[in-house]
């Protein structure tokens, strides 16, 4: 049983939008909001107010679990060490966003910059923490 099209109208439009801001690549935003609704069959029982949460927690679970794939198999990551081996304001943006759990505008607003930069300071911070993590630890292959 799929989920209903009016929830899927309501709501697919914020989850995108949320999952865009936490991958910065459009082909993955798409493929993890289907991934959100695809699973979302047990929403549909919930209450109108409880539904966009319980997607909003789907999407950030597995933005997590994207990340946490995107490490090698056995792989141990000083997340702290890596976070203080970058620029000041990209650290900020990583604990508030992944270690605090604040959305991209609750984070902009505590950075007191706009979304929009809020946005480009994270993708430029993942990079860096990637770039950083494969000179820790070289992939083998």
């Amino acid at each position: 049983m799929a989920i209903g099209e009016p929830i899927y109208a309501e709501h697919v439009r914020q989850v995108y939008r949320f999952v865009y801001a936490g991958t910065g690549n459009r082909a993955e935003a798409e493929d993890l909001t289907s991934q959100v609704f695809a699973q979302a069959r047990s929403h549909v029982r919930a209450a109108p107010a409880e539904v966009r949460a319980q997607l909003l927690a789907s999407a950030r679970r597995l933005l997590a679990e994207r990340w946490h794939g995107a490490l090698p198999s056995g792989c141990a990551v000083d997340v702290r060490g890596l976070l203080a081996g970058l620029p000041s304001p990209e650290r900020q943006i990583l604990e508030l966003r992944f270690l605090h759990g604040l959305s991209l505008r609750a984070a902009a607003r505590a950075l007191g910059i706009t979304t929009g930069d809020t946005r480009t300071l994270q993708l430029r911070a993942l990079r860096n923490a990637a770039e950083l993590q494969r000179q820790v630890q070289p992939m083998s292959g």
